[in-house]
């Protein structure tokens, strides 16, 4: 976690959180889970529909807050899942 240049008003709504990133994997949703793991947040989870880009960015983000998810926003069912566990 880089501790220069964040603000402290996010620093402390996103202090402790599990934040859920849907299409993570992509360009935008990478580059907004490596913004928030500047942060102290607990846990990030990537939900993404592509397994090679999961793959990628595992190995890209080297992070024990990230946690990497396959499935669609159109999963209910996976959805919850992944706000769940």
């Amino acid at each position: 976690m880089k501790k220069s240049g964040y603000n402290t008003k996010v620093s402390k709504l996103l202090k402790n959180k599990k934040i859920l990133v849907s299409g993570g994997a992509g360009s935008i949703g990478s580059a907004l889970i490596k913004k928030l793991l500047e942060y102290p947040v607990n846990q990030v989870r990537v939900l993404d529909i592509d397994e090679h880009a999961l793959f990628r960015l595992k190995h890209a983000v080297k992070d024990s807050r990230l946690r990497m998810l396959l499935g669609s926003i159109l999963d209910k069912d996976r959805i919850q899942m992944a706000g769940n566990n």
